[in-house]
C-alpha cells in the first residue's frame, strides 16, 4: 500500500510539473524580441540607401583591410636620413591613405604623417644618435578603419 500511495503522489507531482510547463510556452513571448531584430535590420538598409546614395559610396564598410608591408633603408652613406618605403596592401579596395607613426625610447605612438594612398614611402632624418626609433605604417580605409602593418626600428632618433 505504502507503493501504492507513493506512486499515486509521484503520478500527481508530474501533473504540477506539466502546470509548470504551461508557463514555458508563455515564456515563447521572448520569441517576439527576436522578431524586433528582424524587423530593425530591414528597416535600417532600407532607410540608408534613400537617405544617403551618394555618400553610401564613400561611407559603405570595407570588408577587407589589411596593414602594408614596410621597411626601412638607409638613404645616403652617411646613414643620416631613413627611407621608410612600403607596398600597398592586397585590400585595396577603399584605400584612401596611410598613417605615419613613430616611438622613439618606447614612448608613446606619436602621428608624423599622414599620405595619400599613391605615396609609398617617406624620409626620416637622424637628429640624434642615441636612442632608439620605432616605425609603423597603417593602411587607411574609406569607412574609418585602419590596418596597422609591421613594427621595426632603429637605434637612433628620426624626425
Amino acid at each position: 500500500m505504502g507503493i501504492i500511495l507513493l506512486a499515486v503522489v509521484v503520478v500527481t507531482r508530474p501533473d504540477s510539473g506539466s502546470d509548470d510547463a504551461t508557463p514555458a510556452p508563455t515564456a515563447s513571448a521572448s520569441a517576439m524580441p527576436s522578431e524586433d531584430p528582424t524587423e530593425e535590420p530591414t528597416a535600417e538598409p532600407t532607410a540608408e540607401p534613400t537617405a544617403e546614395p551618394t555618400s553610401e559610396a564613400t561611407s559603405a564598410p570595407v570588408a577587407a583591410v589589411e596593414g602594408p608591408k614596410t621597411i626601412g633603408d638607409w638613404k645616403d652613406a652617411a646613414k643620416s636620413v631613413m627611407t621608410i618605403s612600403w607596398k600597398a596592401p592586397a585590400a585595396s579596395a577603399g584605400l584612401t591613405g596611410y598613417k605615419v607613426e613613430v616611438r622613439v625610447n618606447r614612448g608613446a605612438w606619436a602621428v608624423k604623417s599622414e599620405v595619400p594612398a599613391d605615396q609609398l614611402s617617406i624620409d626620416f632624418s637622424k637628429t640624434n644618435s642615441k636612442g632608439e626609433t620605432a616605425f609603423r605604417v597603417s593602411s587607411v580605409y574609406s569607412d574609418g578603419q585602419e590596418a596597422v602593418g609591421n613594427t621595426f626600428g632603429f637605434s637612433g632618433v628620426f624626425e
